[in-house]
């Protein structure tokens, strides 16, 4: 694992109203004792801790910082990896979002990537925001920041857990249906309903003597607007269509 820190950035008069809503309302009372205590160190200038998010003076904007000592051990297990084997590829699963946008790589994500290329990986191959999103040749070597999804059934489960019934105002007793019959709004939204979430690709490359010598990108779709019993199944795409977006969006 690696840890983020997620930094919300804003001007001195926005600073300045979330301390004055965090005084009155005691947000922070726990943390100032602690700090009193000894257990927390002070804050530092220009920053507010506010409900657990760290507020920084500067130009409005959301970024994520990833801890160094982390950092450096996965530096570490990537060297101990390339001492013991011929090819090191990094699998990184990640959710964020930076500038409201899922396509595109968060500043962090960029940042670890290379980071791994530069402490000895070959390639590194991302997953999580359910879409693809752009790859890069960094170095000579490839990253590939999102693949998309292989396989997605997120509505064909036989049962989910209680809370997801609470969650949505229904008990057990109404059945996985109704549950996502109400998640989906009468299934008009979600990821299923989304075509750029059934798009996807397998890459297929080889790494020789430290170096990518080749690589090709199979195109993959999942069904979309398919029966629900067809859905989610990956099959070679029948055009070009996702390896023209894959390359629209990875071209700088």
């Amino acid at each position: 694992p690696i840890a983020l820190k997620r930094v919300v950035y804003a001007g001195a008069d926005e600073l300045k109203a979330l301390s004055g809503i965090a005084e009155k309302t005691g947000l922070n009372a726990h943390d100032r004792i602690r700090r009193k205590e000894g257990y927390l160190e002070a804050a530092k200038d220009g920053e507010l801790d506010f409900g657990g998010v760290c507020f920084r003076l500067g130009e409005p904007r959301t970024r994520y910082e990833i801890s160094e000592t982390d950092l450096a051990r996965i530096k570490t297990v990537i060297k101990d990896a390339r001492f013991q084997a011929d090819v090191v590829l990094i699998s990184v699963h990640s959710h964020q979002t930076e500038d409201g946008d899922k396509e595109i790589v968060p500043e962090f994500l960029s940042g670890f990537a290379h980071a791994c290329i530069d402490a000895g990986a070959h390639a590194v191959i991302g997953h999580g925001p359910h879409l693809l999103r752009p790859f890069e040749i960094y170095k000579g070597l490839p990253i590939f920041y999102s693949l998309g999804n292989f396989i997605m059934q997120l509505e064909n489960c036989p049962i989910v857990p209680y809370d997801y019934y609470e969650k949505f105002g229904l008990t057990p007793d109404a059945g996985i249906y109704e549950v996502f019959k109400k998640r989906t709004k009468d299934f008009t939204v979600g990821l299923q309903r989304q075509r750029e979430m059934t798009q996807s690709v397998i890459p297929c490359f080889e790494i020789r003597d430290g170096n990518l010598k080749a690589l090709e990108f199979m195109p993959v779709e999942l069904g979309f607007g398919m029966p629900h019993s067809g859905f989610g199944w990956p099959r070679a795409a029948k055009d070009d269509v996702i390896i023209k977006r894959l390359y629209e969006m990875s071209t700088i």
